[in-house]
C-alpha cells in the first residue's frame, strides 16, 4: 500500500459524523496485491474515549460468504471519506470491523 500518496491516507478526514452517514452503504476494502471487495457498513459506535480531546469510534462492516478476508491492514474507500489506510479484524464469518482513535486538533 506504499504507492498510495500520506494525502489520501489522512484520518484527520475521517470522523464520527461522516462515517456516520455511511451505515448501509458499501465501501471498498483493497490489499496491496490490488484484490478488491466490497463491504457494507452495518453500525458506527462512538468509543468510550470519544470526547472533546478524542475523535473515537468503531466501525462494523458485513461482507458475504463467497469470500473472507484476513485481519490486516487495507485500503477502505468511499466518495464521502477517500481513501483511508485502516487495521480491520474479523469477528465472525461475514463480520469484520474497526476502531478509530485519534486526538483532536
Amino acid at each position: 500500500m506504499t504507492d498510495l500518496s500520506l494525502a489520501t491516507r489522512n484520518l484527520a478526514t475521517i470522523n464520527l459524523a461522516t462515517v456516520s452517514k455511511l451505515v448501509g452503504e458499501n465501501v471498498s476494502v483493497s490489499d496491496n496485491q490490488q484484490n478488491q471487495v466490497m463491504l457494507k457498513v452495518t453500525s458506527v459506535k462512538p468509543a468510550p474515549l470519544h470526547g472533546d480531546e478524542w475523535e473515537a469510534f468503531s466501525i462494523e462492516f458485513e461482507g458475504d460468504e463467497s469470500f473472507q478476508i484476513a485481519q490486516g491492514t487495507y485500503v477502505v474507500s468511499h466518495e464521502a471519506m477517500g481513501e483511508q489506510e485502516l487495521f480491520i479484524t474479523a469477528h465472525g464469518p461475514t463480520e469484520y470491523g474497526t476502531v478509530i482513535s485519534q486526538k483532536r486538533q
